[in-house]
């Protein structure tokens, strides 16, 4: 049989402000513990999983195809009497504004 305890004790990263009541009875299931954690190290070796499972022309058609529907999205958006595009696109990055502030808004 399968214990998760297995997989939550050594990836378990459990600072003191992060700890509650709920954390400490076991009420619920923490899923940051469930995974390989964010460090320099192994962001690195996440990368070269994809790179190695992938490949990099299938990585680089992937980004490719992210940007381009970027691009799509920010022409869709400068179409729209309501939106505005904040800043220039960056990659596959679009930040989008409302133009105007409604009623609803106004009151807030």
């Amino acid at each position: 049989m399968w214990e998760p305890s297995a997989l939550i004790k050594p990836l378990s990263n459990d600072p003191e402000y992060l700890k509650n009541k709920a954390s400490d009875s076991k009420q619920l299931v923490d899923y940051k513990d469930w995974q390989i954690a964010l460090s320099r190290r192994l962001r690195a070796m996440k990368l070269w999983l994809v790179l190695r499972s992938n490949g990099a022309s299938n990585l680089r058609k992937f980004i490719r195809g992210h940007v381009k529907m970027a691009k799509h999205f920010e022409r869709l958006i400068a179409m729209d009497k309501r939106l505005e595009v904040v800043v220039p696109r960056n990659f596959a990055m679009v930040c989008v504004s409302p133009l105007t502030l409604g009623n609803a808004n106004q009151k807030l």
